[in-house]
């Protein structure tokens, strides 16, 4: 992502709620839940009208290619280099450990 000058958080001070089905597969498997922001009005949130309208733009459709192509490449990399993996299996290894 930081080649296309975007900028990854890995923690957000914000509790950000929202629902998913990844949360039980990330006890089997090491997950990435991904969410990405797009150019909307102020005051905007999601299911809202305002926000679907902002959803259907240039710009946002622009940015999920962005992050779309991202993903992909996370993925490539996560299946041919080795090493990156077992780092992030590892790393989720003793998240679960924790909880």
């Amino acid at each position: 992502m930081g080649q296309y000058g975007r900028k990854v958080l890995k923690r957000h001070d914000k509790v950000l709620t929202a629902s998913s089905d990844i949360g039980n597969v990330s006890y089997v498997t090491p997950t990435l839940h991904t969410m990405f922001g797009i150019p909307t009005p102020d005051n905007t949130f999601p299911h809202h009208p305002s926000f679907t309208a902002s959803a259907g733009t240039d710009e946002a459709h622009a940015e999920a290619i962005v992050v779309g192509k991202s993903l992909a490449l996370i993925g490539w990399e996560m299946l041919n280099n080795d090493e990156l993996f077992a780092t992030a299996h590892q790393q989720w290894r003793e998240e679960i450990e924790r909880e």
